[in-house]
């Protein structure tokens, strides 16, 4: 499963940085985070198409109307064609899909730190749990707020500059907007504690 992790140090839980520090220790004491990348070294990279109606028109909506049917198709088209080198593993072009793989994986952002730990991670049900109780406890205790989302896979949002040239970024999100979830329960946790005071 992959989980969406969202920690954010509270403010009289002791020094910002070894709280997190601490946290992301716990963390990688129950999973290596680097062995937990939901894409792992690109072998799990699954090529899905068409790509979803939704994502073509958000894509369709930054061209001007009268271009947006084109654009569809366009996208289509390049899609196809991406799908069906990755699929049958063709070089084209000087296009090698294995490094490819290797290099999306590479460039996937599933570990950031933006105030704490996000996270989005590919770990067993057991593996899940245990982060969950930890953090819950690291709450409890008054150090963090928190939040998590489960979710049965990722998805990943591309920013390609050039695909000959190695220029593309990747963006990994837990499936059902997994990160706006987790960070739904964060939320949660600061409001409660402000109604607490």
């Amino acid at each position: 499963m992959i989980l969406c992790v969202i920690v954010d140090p509270l403010p009289g839980g002791g020094p910002g940085l070894p709280v997190l520090a601490q946290v992301q220790a716990d963390i990688e004491r129950i999973v290596p985070t680097a062995t937990a990348a939901p894409l792992g070294m690109g072998e799990r990279l699954a090529v899905h198409w068409p790509p979803s109606w939704r994502s073509l028109w958000l894509e369709a909506r930054t061209r001007p109307r009268g271009r947006r049917l084109a654009c569809v198709l366009s996208l289509l088209g390049k899609s196809a064609l991406l799908a069906a080198i990755l699929g049958g593993g063709w070089r084209v072009a000087g296009f090698d899909p294995d490094r490819y793989r290797r290099g999306m994986a590479e460039r996937s952002d599933f570990r950031k730190s933006a105030g704490g730990p996000r996270l989005v991670l590919d770990v067993t049900e057991t593996e899940a749990a245990a982060i969950e109780a930890m953090l819950a406890g690291h709450a409890a205790a008054g150090r963090i707020r928190y939040g998590t989302a489960r979710a049965a896979a990722s998805t990943v949002t591309c920013l390609v500059g050039d695909l000959a040239a190695d220029r593309h970024v990747h963006f990994v999100d837990g499936a059902d907007l997994g990160f706006w979830r987790a960070s739904v329960m964060l939320k949660g946790m600061a409001e409660r504690e402000l109604s607490a005071q």
